[in-house]
């Protein structure tokens, strides 16, 4: 489309111009439009509007001053306006009728610190996966990162302490531009922290997952979508932080746009950690009549690591190349001292003292490669992608202790250690078939190699030197591990005017084989499909009926598998099981999703069972006091459960935010005399108020959770608040929070009753804490162009980037 030049701009004002005054002259009707900047509301001259009906489209452009008139007859209109430098605007109105109407124009180039509030509602879309948020739309979070900006997603809570939940619920997976984002799964806050919301297109929470998604996603998705940028510059932010339980973290991201490259590189550093914190665990032994009573002291640190790059291709308008690599490394440094006291019927209490120095270095290093190609027709949708990534996964920990007997029978040094990982090879494909108008058709398919080794060592320190315990065999606890994952996919998704159908089924065969040096090894083969079904009704624009089935798989991980034994103290160690089966689900859901201008209501009820459940297991080592926690299958695990969440939005500056849930579930072992009920729910209540460069947040929760199989727990209430304040055009954030001002601890007890033994756990977890964080952005940069892709034709090229 050729832009007019002024000359003819003005040319064709004055024509129109004329015509209209005939016309008025006539009695004739007239609409006008006025079109201003949403951020300055400033009028802008020269805006290319359309009026489009069934019958006719009208096109002209507002004058100097920013207006234009119309002549039309009465009726409904589809109103369009562009301008160079503005995001298109698109908006049905009523014409005809010597109506005024504004017209709000947001600009893609102006100064990118400042501030504008804007209805929520427009940002918001419901499809038949869940919700999706312009947050490219939102003026309100560009100089945030993604971890605050997400406070502003519907379904998407983020508490005053950064924890994340999406309906109230921790099962959900993170995944960017369609992938999953594994290393983000590992430590959210510190991942989303250290990512800027400017560099965010849209964020997707994906509540119906079909199976184009992995079979182990959760409840629900978090697709994070990054933004093809439209300016050349770049964007630095630095942030640190600290508060008293003690934790710190600092951290900086640099963001930039070279020609029709976007990249991203950061680092952040957070450190957690605890001083005297206290732990009593109690346990009898009906058997005997004894009882071990053990009272502890927690002191150590957690220290992670994260480093990130991220590198996008805009190659045209068409196609894309995405590239990235992460690193994110755990350090744990912790010691824990039990005072240990072991109660005989008709002999003196034995008093012992046990030392673990607990040294591990955790953590995932994932890397991506994936080139893109979008739909000529809709370029926010992909035709083709294909895409390799590789993970590792570091297991290395190291345990020293140090037993002092009771008196006379002297003092044991050992070092226990495993050291290891687990590598990952994934290739994948994905490819868009649409099949008309709301009609389309995915198919894609995904192997995965997985490989990994772990070794395992005991010594002992006797005269004066580290040495292997001579009365003990060597380590038997080495594994070598290979899976091989393959999967295909095929989803068909339909739009019959306001019902909606998602039909997809998922095959995967997995083979496991498992090399462990102190038995024969395990070898296993699994083989499934994995049916989904979702029905949505839009019963208006703003709300939507849901039902849907899936089912699913949930596959152990390597730490669940690696048969290492860590002792923790004399009486409690733990270990994990290489022969575990793999628990498949079956869900079955109901929602209805609602929202307006004020208030975004959604309501859920599931049923779900998950068979060959894996369940952590603690058993008695035979003739000894020594308790082992591992993990193993049972039959089964139902839970049937509600749902609630609700946002109210009186005015801009207040957002009220009320979650709950609350599950009746039972498992069942017909081997391991298991028939257990429980309850769980979750209460959580936030409020926000912002108010110019303030805001201020406050948050209450009572919580139950699911217990563990034998064991019941108790609820527990958690209190915080903030108050945060901009400073620079909100280049500069300040955030001060403070956690349960009136409780020290907050106290969380579990007891287990197993055959033949029964143990009591209290851990108090440090509640009250103040904490501190500060953020700083710099932004520059100019308009860029993006080259077209040469090959579309010229009716093509109006989908293309502007």
């Amino acid at each position: 489309m050729r832009i007019l030049s002024r000359g003819e701009t003005i040319l064709l004002f004055l024509l129109l111009h004329a015509m209209c005054c005939h016309a008025q002259a006539n009695g004739k009707a007239y609409t006008k439009f006025i079109v201003y900047d949403s951020l300055t509301h400033e009028t802008i001259p020269f805006v290319n509007i359309a009026l489009l009906s069934p019958t006719d489209t009208l096109f002209s452009c507002t004058n100097d001053s920013g207006s234009i008139v119309f002549r039309t007859a009465p009726g409904r209109y589809v109103m369009r306006a562009s301008c160079v430098g503005y995001r298109d605007y698109s908006k049905e109105v009523v014409a005809g009728s010597y109506a005024v109407i504004p017209v709000y124009m947001a600009s893609e180039s102006k100064t990118l610190t400042e501030v504008t509030v804007v209805g929520r509602r427009e940002h918001i879309k419901m499809t038949h996966e869940g919700i999706v948020y312009d947050m490219s739309a939102d003026k309100s979070v560009q100089s945030s990162t993604l971890l605050s900006a997400l406070q502003q997603v519907p379904l998407i809570n983020v508490d005053p302490n950064n924890n994340i939940t999406v309906k109230g619920s921790s099962r959900y997976s993170i995944y960017m531009n369609g992938r999953p984002y594994r290393i983000a799964m590992t430590n959210p806050k510190e991942i989303l922290q250290g990512i800027p919301a400017s560099t965010i297109s849209k964020v997707e929470v994906i509540t119906n997952i079909d199976g184009r998604y992995d079979a182990d996603a959760g409840d629900a998705i978090i697709n994070i979508v990054t933004e093809k940028h439209h300016l050349t510059g770049y964007t630095l932010t630095a942030y640190t932080g600290a508060a008293t339980q003690p934790k710190g973290h600092a951290g900086a991201t640099f963001t930039g746009t070279k020609g029709n490259v976007d990249f991203s590189v950061g680092y952040d550093f957070h450190n957690e950690g605890q001083r005297n914190q206290p732990i009593e665990t109690e346990n009898s032994f009906t058997d005997s009549n004894r009882k071990v009573f053990m009272e502890g002291k927690g002191d150590g640190d957690w220290n992670t690591h994260t480093v990130r790059g991220l590198l996008t291709w805009t190659i045209d308008s068409l196609n894309s190349l995405y590239l990235d690599g992460h690193g994110l490394f755990k350090q744990t440094n912790l010691s824990t001292q039990w005072e240990q006291s072991l109660t005989m019927p008709g002999q003196n209490t034995i008093h012992t003292r046990f030392v673990n120095d607990n040294s591990n270095w955790t953590g995932t290093a994932e890397t991506n490669a994936v080139y893109r190609h979008f739909l000529p027709t809709n370029k926010n949708k992909e035709n083709f992608s294909a895409g390799y990534r590789y993970t590792y996964n570091p297991d290395k920990r190291n345990y020293q202790q140090d037993y002092t007997g009771a008196a006379g029978s002297g003092n044991e040094r050992y070092k226990r250690a495993t050291n290891g990982g687990l590598n990952e090879h994934t290739l994948m494909a994905d490819l868009l078939l649409p099949a008309g108008k709301g009609h389309e058709l995915h198919l894609g398919g995904k192997q995965i190699f997985r490989s990994g080794h772990t070794k395992a060592s005991l010594y002992e320190w006797l005269n004066n030197e580290w040495t292997a315990p001579i009365h003990v065999d060597a380590p038997k606890e080495d594994m070598d591990y290979t899976q091989n994952i393959s999967s295909l996919y095929a989803s068909y998704t339909g739009l019959f005017g306001k019902l909606s159908l998602n039909a997809s089924l998922r095959w995967e065969y997995a083979s496991l084989n498992m090399k462990l040096n102190h038995a024969q090894g395990v070898t296993s083969h699994d083989n499934i499909l994995i049916p989904h079904l979702g029905l949505s009704y839009r019963i208006s624009k703003s709300t939507q009926l849901s039902l849907n089935y899936s089912g699913g798989i949930q596959r152990p991980d390597i730490t669940m598998l690696n048969p290492f034994t860590a002792v923790y103290s004399s009486y409690a160690a733990g270990k994990g099981n290489p022969n575990l089966l793999y628990p498949h689900t079956q869900t079955l859901g109901a929602g209805l999703m609602s929202f307006g201008p004020k208030l975004f209501m959604s309501y859920d009820l599931s049923f779900q069972q998950l068979n060959d459940a894996v369940v952590p297991y603690s058993y008695q080592e035979q003739g000894s006091t020594l308790l082992t926690d591992t993990y193993r299958n049972i039959d089964y695990i139902r839970a049937t459960g509600g749902n609630i969440y609700i946002n109210y939005r009186p005015v801009s500056m207040l957002s009220l935010t009320a979650t709950g849930n609350l599950t009746y579930g039972r498992m069942k072992s017909s081997d391991w005399d298991l028939n257990q009920h429980w309850w769980e729910y979750n209460l959580t209540f936030m409020g926000n108020l912002s108010i110019k460069q303030w805001a201020v947040g406050l948050q209450y929760g009572n919580y139950k959770n699911r217990p563990d199989a034998w064991s019941k727990s108790d609820a527990f209430s958690l209190y915080s608040c903030y108050v945060s304040r901009s400073f620079l055009k909100n280049a500069l954030n300040v955030k001060i929070t403070v956690n349960s001002p009136f409780n020290k601890y907050e106290t969380l007890r579990i007891r287990k009753q197993y055959q033949g033994f029964a143990s009591r756990q209290t851990n108090y977890m440090t509640a009250r804490s103040f904490g501190i964080d500060v953020s700083y952005t710099l932004r520059s940069g100019k308009p860029r162009n993006i080259k077209r892709d040469n090959t579309l034709r010229s009716t093509d090229q109006e989908t293309g980037v502007r």
